[in-house]
């Protein structure tokens, strides 16, 4: 598995919140969009990809019980430092054995499948359009018509619990994996990645392109990007 990364303020926010990291080591690579204001969006962040990755050193624990591991240390944090009341990130992690790949998301972070063209997301949105959708088979209009589409349910460090989805998959030859924040895939769509990923020639150069997409479609939010190429075993 090879991983590449980047990340960008965009163009109307001043901090970036956004943090991204490939720990080969640990065999994991992850997303997190901080929030809390005043820079605690930036601790947020950092403290989940922190605390992600120290659970993952023990033997022990697999890639759910980190990312609860990871909401105990944010809210610790949140109720210990009174600046960042109310902070907390979203999370999305994939870690990977051989062509087999353990993926993990909190809030609206996304992981998405890129096989022969198609794009594929294999993560769900925590957001109150997207669980409403799901209970009330709104369709895709009616779900772009509903102003409070993208509230978070859930974010690490917002409850004492927390609700961790996860999925499995395993890689073919070929394959990408793409990891992103929110201030990727709102600007462009999910056309707009397959677009930038069938015409670059390089992964390095993909994640180059689709941050400037996302500039050129009004930058709103952080944009960080992580693709994961899979060679096989």
């Amino acid at each position: 598995m090879q991983v590449w990364g980047n990340t960008d303020s965009g163009r109307v926010r001043v901090n970036n919140e956004d943090a991204w990291l490939a720990e080969t080591s640990l065999r994991v690579a992850a997303v997190a969009d901080g929030m809390g204001g005043e820079a605690c969006g930036e601790v947020a962040s950092a403290l989940t990809l922190q605390a992600l990755c120290d659970a993952l050193r023990s033997a022990e624990t697999d890639l759910r019980d980190a990312a609860r591991r990871a909401n105990v240390l944010v809210r610790q944090q949140a109720q210990q430092r009174s600046l960042c009341s109310g902070m907390g990130s979203t999370l999305v992690a994939a870690s990977w054995k051989g062509e087999h790949v353990d993926i993990v998301n909190v809030g609206d972070s996304r992981a998405y499948l890129f096989r022969e063209g198609r794009l594929t997301q294999l993560t769900y949105d925590q957001t109150v359009g997207n669980e409403l959708r799901h209970a009330m088979g709104w369709s895709e209009e009616e779900f772009e018509k509903f102003p409070q589409r993208h509230v978070l349910t859930a974010a690490i460090g917002a409850a004492s619990d927390v609700v961790v989805r996860s999925t499995q998959i395993d890689l073919e030859p070929g394959d990408l994996l793409l990891l992103c924040s929110d201030g990727l895939y709102n600007p462009i769509g999910d056309s707009g990645i397959v677009e930038v990923l069938n015409s670059s020639a390089s992964v390095d150069g993909a994640i180059r392109s689709l941050i400037a997409a996302a500039n050129a479609a009004g930058g709103p939010d952080n944009i960080t990007v992580v693709v994961m190429q899979f060679s096989g075993t």
